[in-house]
């Protein structure tokens, strides 16, 4: 069976400030467990959802996909700019997102996987003020 990523768990890139760029590298390995490029991914396969939403964005804008990352065979990487506002209004702080690949090609397997997930300042900690010597959240 080819294999994309390191298992079947989404990278997890934590929380991410608003407008951050999102970098998401990833490797595909053969039935053999070799390293081999994975064929026909392109930009619009990249599909992110919004906290458990079934409707992803629907624009490719703002995500670029590297094959073979640096002209090494099996290495990739994914790119998504969160400040790219052309779906407006997708982007915003206090949610979850999740990013899929969906029907691209790996030693001749069609692969579809969640992989990676990160939150938009969801868990972010603010700093907390001093107002006349007392901490106030």
């Amino acid at each position: 069976m080819a294999v994309m990523a390191g298992g079947s768990a989404p990278i997890n890139l934590g929380n991410l400030s608003e407008d951050q760029i999102a970098y998401i590298p990833f490797n595909t390995y053969g039935v053999a467990g070799d390293s081999v490029t994975v064929t026909n991914l392109a930009n619009t396969d990249v599909h992110i959802h919004k906290d458990d939403g079934l409707t992803q964005r629907n624009n490719a804008a703002g995500v670029t996909v590297s094959i073979d990352h640096d002209g090494i065979t099996g290495n990739h990487m994914i790119t998504v700019d969160t400040g790219d506002n052309t779906v407006a209004g997708f982007w915003t702080v206090g949610h979850d997102y999740f990013l899929r690949v969906e029907g691209t090609t790996v030693d001749g397997q069609t692969i579809n996987m969640f992989l990676a997930m990160w939150s938009c300042q969801n868990r972010y900690l603010r700093p907390k003020k001093i107002l006349g010597g007392v901490q106030r959240p």
